[in-house]
This record gives structure tokens, C-alpha cells and sequence, in this order.
């Protein structure tokens, strides 16, 4: 234990009349003592036996508790996972993208400004999908970005989910996601002439990835676009 952690250690076991007004101590950004000590791993006891110290704020709404971020490091039983930033960022986004959420979590609709849900985070970041989870793949954020488009970037969607001509608001598909990260959609999938508002169909995004099935196509033919070409990618009716 170092000495600024023998330090606070003491005065804490003291109960010393001192102790939060230390630890609320901040600078000229309302960052404190205590995200400070949060940040470096300090105290992370004491934080759990004294959720008052959680929520000391910064001048963005930047919590001790967002600093902690993850339910090991948290008071036991703890439920205030909504509590956000100025941005709208929840305690429970940065769990999510830290990984650190409780295995019993549901609230998976908290979003930020942007819409942005919790949903999105968890499964950009890798979780391991829930039982609980299946309704969340729609949730999408202000520009029409589902869970599910997350899910796409990550080869993370389930066998069971087919609804691949699901679209932001550019006409941009889950199945443009799948094959732009280099994924097909499963055997099945016959809307390869689905195209985006910019006329990227989901044939000319695969071509562009290099999984393009050759059984789909017909003919490639190429147009000037701006400053690049384009592939236009006619498909086999029926393939």
C-alpha cells in the first residue's frame, strides 16, 4: 500500500471529521480527490461502504461512480445504473463497455443524447448476450443504428435472427454491416439488390469486402462516383 493510500486508509478508519471534505476537494474542472483515488484503483473498498462519495460530480456530470464502472467495484446491491452525465452517459453504459455489468441487468434502453442505448455499448464491446436480450436488437439510436447493426460489425446476432433488411436512416442494412466486416448472412438471404440512399447495394458492399458469393453474380460492371469507382453488381434473379 502506498502512502497516499495509508493516508486515506487511517484517516478513514478514524472516521476523521476531515475525510470528505478531503476526498471532495476539487480542481478547476470539479474533478475531485475521489475520482481522482477512483481512477488509480485507491480506496476501492471504502468507496463501496460510502455511496455518498459515488456521486460527487465534476462540471460534466462525471461521476466517482462512472470512474468505477463496473459492479465488482461498486456498494453491493447496488441499483442507481441510470444515474448519467451531462451527455446522458449512464453508469450503466460505462459498465457496459468495460464489462462489467451484473449478470441480472435489464434496463438496456437507458440511452444517452444520442440515443446511444446501453444495449448498443454491451454489445459493441463484446457481452456475452443475455437470455433476456432478444427484444434489444431494434433499439436503435438517433440515426436509426440498431443493436442489431452492432451485432452485424461483431458477427455477434444469433442464428435466429433474420431480419437483415433492417435499416438506419441512410437505407443502410444489417446485412451491409455483416458483409462490410467481412460476414455473410446465412444461406437463406436472397435481397443481395437491397441499396442504401447513396445506391450501395448489399452485392456492392460484399464485392467491396471481398466476400462476394460468385453464385449471385451476373455481370460487374463499374461507374465513376466522385472521386472512386463504384462496383455495381447485378444479381442473378432468383440466385
Amino acid at each position: 500500500m502506498n502512502t497516499v493510500n495509508l493516508f486515506f486508509d487511517h484517516i478513514l478508519q478514524k472516521e476523521c471529521k476531515q475525510t470528505l471534505p478531503i476526498l471532495m476537494t476539487a480542481d478547476k474542472n470539479g474533478r475531485t480527490v475521489a475520482h481522482e483515488l477512483a481512477n488509480y484503483g485507491m480506496l476501492a473498498d471504502h468507496f463501496k461502504k460510502n455511496p455518498k462519495v459515488l456521486f460527487l460530480a465534476d462540471h460534466t456530470g462525471w461521476t466517482v461512480a462512472h470512474v468505477l464502472g463496473v459492479e465488482d467495484l461498486l456498494p453491493e446491491g447496488f441499483d442507481l445504473w441510470y444515474y448519467a452525465d451531462k451527455r446522458g452517459w449512464t453508469i450503466a453504459h460505462e459498465a457496459a463497455r468495460r464489462g462489467g455489468l451484473p449478470d441480472d441487468f435489464r434496463d438496456w434502453h437507458y440511452a444517452d443524447i444520442k440515443g446511444t442505448t446501453v444495449a448498443h455499448e454491451f454489445i459493441a464491446n463484446g457481452g456475452d448476450i443475455p437470455d433476456n436480450f432478444s427484444h434489444c436488437w431494434y433499439l436503435a439510436d438517433k440515426t436509426g443504428r440498431t443493436v442489431a447493426h452492432e451485432g452485424a460489425a461483431s458477427e455477434a446476432l444469433p442464428d435466429s435472427f433474420k431480419h437483415y433488411s433492417l435499416a438506419d436512416d441512410n437505407g443502410w442494412t444489417v446485412a451491409h454491416e455483416l458483409v462490410k466486416h467481412g460476414f455473410l448472412p446465412d444461406a437463406s438471404f436472397d435481397q443481395w439488390s437491397l441499396e442504401d440512399i447513396n445506391g450501395v447495394s448489399v452485392a456492392d458492399e460484399a464485392f467491396f469486402s471481398g466476400v462476394l458469393p460468385e453464385n449471385i453474380v451476373k455481370n460487374i460492371t463499374f461507374s465513376l462516383s466522385g472521386m472512386k469507382y463504384i462496383p455495381k453488381v447485378h444479381v442473378v434473379d432468383g440466385l
